[in-house]
């Protein structure tokens, strides 16, 4: 009986948690517990606890650390006017990232929502190009999320977002590729997003000037035009 409890308690937390270290937990101390109380009773006050837990957590929705200190050179932000990293100086004061997110399996980031406030990068030089967001938190059924970075200048004068400066035509901005994450949950350790096989360093680029996107579409129109004749 006390068994079958047990392994039912288990079986729930894992379903919504998906969260392996707290099953790991129960079974460990099981054996104690044995000891204490009457097994019945046991059994019953781990599932209520953990079932309770697990539909916290998923009421409260994943977590994913939007850090990156640490990280190697070729997983930084830089900034230049190439759009290779490792070229130019690693992103420090002046600069911020944001965290954008859409459902598992998206590759076009153009509906993407940002999470959170945006970060500042970090200004001691041994740690430049790197940021420290802290945590982020989406609510999504599985437990994955489309996720990509995008970092921008902060100019006097306009908004401070990746789409304000990139609106604005001054400033520069870069983004990072989109890839799939599996988030934690509450109870997890946290784990940088720097270190997950799918993020890659970036380079923050100047803004084209409104006018030179003016001069190409007029001179794409022109040769429209003269095809047409």
């Amino acid at each position: 009986m006390f068994e079958r409890f047990t392994t039912l308690a288990v079986d729930t937390f894992t379903s919504c948690c998906h969260a392996p270290s707290i099953p790991t937990f129960i079974n460990a101390i099981a054996p104690y517990l044995r000891h204490l109380f009457r097994p019945g009773l046991i059994a019953l006050s781990i599932l209520a606890i953990v079932t309770l837990a697990g539909v916290n957590a998923y009421a409260q929705g994943y977590v994913i650390t939007f850090t990156t200190v640490g990280a190697p050179d070729d997983k930084r932000i830089w900034v230049n006017d190439t759009g290779t990293v490792g070229d130019g100086v690693r992103a420090g004061a002046g600069f911020e990232v944001g965290l954008f997110w859409g459902p598992s399996g998206t590759r076009d980031d153009r509906d993407f929502v940002q999470v959170g406030a945006s970060a500042r990068f970090v200004t001691v030089v041994t740690q430049l190009g790197t940021f420290f967001g802290g945590h982020r938190t989406i609510i999504t059924p599985n437990g994955i999320a489309a996720v990509q970075a995008r970092a921008w200048s902060v100019l006097p004068g306009v908004p401070n977002s990746y789409a304000g400066v990139l609106a604005s035509g001054q400033g520069s901005v870069g983004k990072g590729p989109i890839f799939d994450y599996r988030l934690t949950t509450p109870l997890e350790p946290d784990v940088f997003i720097s270190r997950a096989e799918g993020w890659q360093g970036f380079s923050i680029t100047p803004v084209p000037e409104p006018s030179t996107i003016t001069v190409v579409l007029l001179g794409i129109g022109a040769l429209l035009l003269m095809r047409r004749r």
